[in-house]
């Protein structure tokens, strides 16, 4: 319940967290700002702060595990700027009043056996050329918009992951260098499309020793400017 953050990780310095509840702070719970700053979070709860839960930022790195980040104002966790780094491994980021898990202005992101769910517009978002995202056994469900969006040149590679009864898509990808890889997941249920190709953006579908045309086309739409390829492993 601090004015602004509740700690952080500043200018080369380091923060280690372990059963730790982070909450009501009014800005950020918690976050690494600068080279070289580092913070491990490890089995801690960020709940209920006025922005982010936690974040990432001017190059910091943060690595959380086994952690519960939900019902903060906007986003849960985000890595912002060149050479910002998050890690999450069995992460459950929930929620949300906007978004679950994202990156953006050359951010990037790791997520090993997460679940981003029930965030208010996206499960997972990322935006701006440079910022790129490996999704692994993760599940993006029951999201008020999307399960994965992906704007403005962000590049996304997700595998053996979950889509599922997302209110919109599936997937959604925008404007030209954005692009998104797809293997071996499924995004069904969805309340239009399974997947969504938008504005001269790409999607690639992999499945085990490919997809065909026909699977490709049920639950995807591709507007004129955009591309949805079906690849090979």
């Amino acid at each position: 319940e601090n004015q602004r953050i509740g700690a952080a990780a500043i200018v080369c310095g380091v923060v280690e967290a372990a059963g730790c509840s982070i909450l009501r702070n009014q800005r950020v719970g918690i976050g690494a700002w600068h080279q070289g700053s580092r913070l491990s979070l490890y089995n801690c709860t960020v709940s209920d702060n006025g922005a982010t839960g936690v974040t990432a930022i001017e190059g910091g790195h943060v690595n959380v595990v086994e952690c519960v980040v939900k019902a903060n104002l906007r986003v849960g966790v985000v890595a912002k700027d060149r050479g910002s780094r998050v890690t999450l491994h069995r992460t459950t980021t929930s929620e949300n009043g906007r978004i679950g898990l994202g990156a953006r202005a050359r951010g990037v992101v790791e997520a090993v056996e997460c679940c981003m769910g029930r965030n208010e517009q996206s499960g997972v978002a990322i935006k701006d050329a440079g910022s790129r995202m490996s999704l692994v056994k993760c599940k993006l469900n029951d999201n008020g918009r999307y399960g994965l969006s992906v704007r403005e040149g962000g590049s996304v590679d997700a595998v053996d992951c979950e889509m599922l009864r997302n209110s919109h898509m599936g997937v959604c990808v925008w404007h030209e260098g954005s692009t998104v890889s797809i293997w071996r997941c499924e995004a069904t249920s969805n309340g239009t499309y399974s997947v969504g190709a938008r504005d001269g953006s790409e999607v690639k579908l992999y499945g085990s020793g490919g997809v065909d045309e026909e699977e490709m086309s049920a639950g995807v739409e591709v507007d004129e400017a955009s591309r949805a390829v079906a690849g090979r492993e």
